[in-house]
């Protein structure tokens, strides 16, 4: 930790190229009997999911077909509907 520039009461993190915080690597402690709730959708369909979140947040906006073709691109892996939908 380090004095933030500027803000003596602020602290930043500091991290080694390539690094993460622990806080991100740790994994959460199991919930016995967890389960979903009731209506929890396990396969949202991707234009009611579409659909659902113009609808909260009409403001909002997506990322393009061609800034997801980029992402794709550049992580090596197709994106699911469920993501683009969630991103677009």
């Amino acid at each position: 930790m380090e004095p933030a520039l500027g803000y003596p009461d602020l602290e930043v993190l500091v991290l080694v190229d390539g690094s993460l915080a622990e806080l991100w690597l740790r994994r959460p402690d199991p919930v016995p009997g967890a389960v979903p709730a009731p209506s929890a959708d396990p396969d949202p369909d991707p234009e009611s999911l579409e659909r659902t979140l113009r609808e909260r947040l009409p403001d909002a906006v997506g990322a393009t077909e061609e800034e997801t073709a980029a992402a794709e691109a550049r992580l090596g892996i197709t994106l699911s509907d469920e993501l683009k939908v969630r991103y677009g």
